[in-house]
């Protein structure tokens, strides 16, 4: 992760880090829960900190599922 943030900051780009672990989450047996992303992020904090200024994090792509995303905003 530290060498993918360096490398954006000498071609002068923000880094947008995502985990696409949590899609399709309670449709897929397979996708992490929002539970599981944060961990890894936390994880990931030491390449992190310091980097505010040229990192943007997604914590968990699509975490409700592809099907029924409308479900998640009632």
């Amino acid at each position: 992760m530290a060498n993918v943030v360096s490398l954006c900051k000498q071609n002068r780009l923000i880094c947008v880090l995502e985990a696409h672990d949590t899609t399709g989450y309670g449709e897929d047996r397979a996708a992490a829960s929002l539970d599981q992303a944060v961990s890894y992020w936390i994880s990931q904090k030491s390449a992190l900190v310091g980097q505010e200024n040229y990192v943007v994090i997604n914590i968990g792509n699509e975490p409700i599922g592809n099907k029924g995303a409308a479900a998640g905003h009632r």
